[in-house]
This record gives C-alpha cells, sequence and structure tokens, in this order.
C-alpha cells in the first residue's frame, strides 16, 4: 500500500513539474512577443488580438493550477517595487481618462501587462530551483523564437520579428546563457552553449545600430568579469561558439543590412554644388520658426542662418536642399546640416525628436501634454520619394515620459527603474554569478535611450521581480522565500 502511494506521490510529481515547465515556457513566450498580432500569422482571421495577451491569459489559467505556499508575503523592497509600478499605471490611466486621450489605451494595457507579468514571475519563482529552471527555460524560448524567424528569413523571406523585439530577445538570451554557463552550482550549465551560435548569427544580422552597441555591451562586460574571477575556460568556450555564429552569418552575407548602414553612418552624403561660406562652416538650411528650444543650440559649431522665412518658403527651400543629395539617405525638413562642402550630418531626427519633447514639457511640465499631445513632421526626400511622415513618439523613453506625462510620470517611471537597479545591484552583490543580470538592466537602459517604449525594456521589471526572493537572508535551494 505505502508503494502505491509512493508510486502516486511520484506521479503526482512529475505532473507538478510539467505544469510548471509548461506555466514557464506560455509567460516566456508572453513576454517575448512584443506586439504582433494573431492576424500577423492568420491574416483571415477577423480580430487582430496581440499575442502577448493570449499568452498572458493563457499563462494565468496555468497558474491557479500551481501549487504554491498559502502564507506568502512581500519581502519590504518588493511592495515598494509593485507599489511604484501600479501608482504608474494608476497616473497614465487617469491621465488619459480626463484628456480623453484614447491614444494612451496602449500604454494604459502595456504597463497593466508588465504589472500582472511581475506578479506572476514573483509568486512562482521563489526558490534557487525555480529560478535557474525558469531562466533556461528563458534561453530555450529565446532560442526558439529566434532559430524560426532566421530558417523563415533566410528560406521563404518573411520577416516575423521586428529588429528591436529580436534585439531585445538576443540580449535578454545573452545574459539569461551567461548566468546559466557561469552558475557553478547548476550541473546542467553545458545547456546555456546551445543556443549561442544562433544568438551570433542574430547579432550579425540585426541591422539596428542599438542592438550592436547593446548586445557588445553584454558580451564583453560579462565575459570580462567572469574572466576576472576564474572562469576561464567557460568563457573561451562561450565566446567561441557565439562568434562561430557571427562568422557563419558574414559568410552567408546576413551582416548586408548592417554594413550597409555603418557606410551610410560614415559616409554621409554627398552635395552637388553648394558649398559653406566659411571652411568648415556649417549651413543650416532652415529653422522652424518659434521653438522654446533651438535645435542648433546641441551643435557646438559655427553655422550660417538663412533669414526667417514663411512655411511655405521653408518647405520649399528644404526640398531644393534634400533635392540635390545624390545618395538614398532621408534629409529632414527644415533643418539641412552640412559639412564642409561634400557631407551632410545625419543627426538630426533624434535631436530634433528630443528637442520637441523639452519644448512640449515646458509647455506643460507637471503632468506633460498626454499620449495624443506629442506630434512632429519631418520631410524626406534622400530617397527619390518626397514625403512628410508624422511622428508621434520621441524614440527615447525618458524623453517619452518628461513630454507626455511631465514630471509626475516622469518621477514615477524614473523610481521604478531606480528599484529595480537597486534589487539587481543588491542580489549581484550577495551572488557574482548573477553579475550578467546587471549587465542586461544597463543595456536595456542604454537602448531605451534610442529607441521603444517601457514596454520594450519590459524584462527590467521581470527580471526584478524574479531577483527580489534572493535578497532574503532565508534564500535556499529548496525553500520558498516570502513565508514569514
Amino acid at each position: 500500500m505505502n508503494q502505491i502511494l509512493d508510486d502516486g506521490d511520484e506521479m503526482q510529481l512529475k505532473k507538478n513539474e510539467l505544469l510548471k515547465i509548461t506555466f514557464y515556457a506560455v509567460l516566456a513566450l508572453a513576454i517575448f512577443s512584443g506586439n504582433a498580432g494573431v492576424q500577423r500569422f492568420l491574416p483571415s482571421f477577423e480580430f487582430d488580438i496581440q499575442l502577448k495577451y493570449i499568452f498572458l491569459a493563457a499563462s494565468i489559467f496555468l497558474s491557479f493550477f500551481l501549487e504554491r505556499s498559502s502564507e506568502r508575503s512581500y519581502p519590504g523592497i518588493f511592495k515598494y517595487f509593485l507599489g511604484f509600478l501600479i501608482s504608474l499605471w494608476l497616473y497614465v490611466l487617469i491621465s488619459g481618462l480626463m484628456r480623453q486621450d484614447y491614444a494612451t489605451d496602449d500604454i494604459i494595457f502595456e504597463i497593466l501587462f508588465i504589472i500582472i507579468s511581475v506578479m506572476l514571475v514573483y509568486l512562482h519563482v521563489s526558490s534557487k530551483d525555480e529560478m535557474e529552471r525558469f531562466v533556461s527555460i528563458i534561453i530555450g524560448v529565446g532560442f526558439v523564437i529566434l532559430l524560426v524567424s532566421q530558417l523563415l528569413r533566410m528560406g521563404a523571406g518573411v520577416n516575423i520579428l521586428t529588429n528591436i523585439t529580436s534585439s531585445r530577445i538576443l540580449i535578454v538570451s545573452l545574459a539569461c546563457a551567461f548566468f546559466k554557463s557561469m552558475n557553478l552550482r547548476d550541473k546542467y550549465y553545458f545547456w546555456a552553449y546551445f543556443p549561442l551560435p544562433v544568438l551570433g548569427y542574430e547579432f550579425i544580422s540585426n541591422s539596428l545600430k542599438m542592438n550592436l552597441i547593446s548586445t557588445s555591451f553584454v558580451v564583453v562586460l560579462c565575459a570580462l568579469f567572469y574572466f576576472i574571477i576564474g572562469r576561464y575556460f567557460r568563457v573561451v568556450s562561450f565566446l567561441a561558439l557565439f562568434f562561430a555564429g557571427v562568422l557563419f552569418g558574414v559568410a552567408l552575407n546576413a551582416d548586408s543590412n548592417l554594413r550597409s548602414r555603418v557606410v551610410a553612418f560614415q559616409q554621409g552624403a554627398t552635395i552637388e554644388g553648394l558649398t559653406a561660406s566659411t571652411p568648415g562652416a556649417v549651413i543650416v538650411a532652415a529653422k522652424e520658426k518659434g521653438p522654446a528650444f533651438d535645435i542648433t543650440q546641441l551643435i557646438k559649431v559655427p553655422e550660417v542662418r538663412y533669414p526667417d522665412l514663411e512655411s511655405l518658403e521653408y518647405y520649399q527651400l528644404a526640398k531644393e536642399k534634400c533635392d540635390e543629395v545624390s545618395i538614398n539617405i532621408y534629409c529632414p525638413s527644415r533643418v539641412l546640416i552640412l559639412f564642409g562642402k561634400y557631407k551632410v550630418l545625419d543627426v538630426t531626427e533624434r535631436l530634433r525628436f528630443w528637442a520637441h519633447s523639452i519644448d512640449l514639457f515646458f509647455k506643460n511640465p507637471v503632468f506633460g501634454v498626454g499620449r495624443g499631445g506629442y506630434k512632429i513632421q519631418l520631410f524626406y526626400n534622400g530617397d527619390g520619394n518626397p514625403r512628410v511622415i508624422e511622428y508621434h513618439y520621441p524614440h527615447n523613453v525618458m524623453f517619452e515620459y518628461l513630454s507626455m506625462y511631465g514630471f509626475v510620470g516622469y518621477f514615477l517611471m524614473i523610481v521604478t527603474l531606480i528599484v529595480s537597479g537597486f534589487i539587481y545591484l543588491k542580489a549581484t552583490i550577495r551572488d557574482k554569478s548573477k553579475f550578467g543580470f546587471i549587465v542586461l538592466y544597463l543595456a536595456l537602459l542604454m537602448a531605451s535611450m534610442m529607441g521603444g517604449t517601457l514596454f520594450d525594456i519590459r524584462y527590467i521589471y521581470v527580471f526584478a521581480a524574479m531577483l527580489t526572493p534572493s535578497l532574503s537572508p532565508r534564500w535556499d535551494r529548496n525553500q520558498v522565500i516570502g513565508d514569514r
């Protein structure tokens, strides 16, 4: 009879393990999904529901069947962390409702998505074993997503991931792989090496400049740190497999888009029939009238200004100057910066976004202008296709909250990042094997300065929730933290 009961208990344990692994995999899919909708894969589907919400709903459903402590309480740091996240969500919600600014709907749901993901991770990743298992699932799911994406891109010319989504999956998977491979107490550390060639291939095939910078930041800092503390063989093996994927991508010409962007960034554009009045001077083709913040103040070089013109004349002048660009790059309207006799410096687009954000902040410094209040138009003609594009986002998460939600929203957002950073720092001080996560935190912040929204750095909050239980002095391999 005892043997029968023991067999039954063992079967139940296996079922629970399988259920938890399934839960982790579905939650990882939710976290990695980005903004892709069902219609991207099933065009005939009537409703374009975003996949992240489908996977999140499935994760919530599975969580009800998982065993967890009935007397769980929250460590103090997590209460502040979650409290500020909820406060940020409530502020954005109230701000949108008061302004009847329905453009905020995506932000409202995305912050709520982050809060629910944080809660799910905190509730069900509460021991060292669970943390290592969750990290392993993250690596595996990231590996499969990137591998399928690369195969479809090479075989069928189909892109299922945006560059920004794939770059975030890449650096998250790399940081988790570093943690897994360098953790001496994990006997299955070698599983972290399998995805490395795929991650290396993704690194070289993604054309985003910030992907190149942030991924290099993760690889270099993690490798250097673990080499310093004596993990020589694992570091060399890790780098060898990663760069094998990079070389494979170069051999298949997967880096062609990246090389084109780097060359365009370095060479600028050739200008025919236009010279500066002074050697080395900068000509500002036209200046926007009436902004509180002058973009030219950001560029500390000599300049020659055209006289004030009417709006239509600004447009015509910018178009004439852009028409003289002989290679295919864009030209922002109203401001065209020329260096010397032949070069145009391609730096004004994001500077104008950020300057416009500062201008909007001064107009409403406390509460901001709202999600629908940010608008800026740029004129493009470098590719021979004259057009005006209206932007509603400053490509910088700090300027986003400063301009759209004012000092209040900016303060709440900054505090959530500061508390998250404290969790990463304290966890790393206690356990050096977690160094990869604090590097991931910094890399994601760095990437957010050039593009993406708060949702694109959601991983910061998810992994902060995962690391929070490890701050307890009762943290142990088989002990659930939070029970008091």
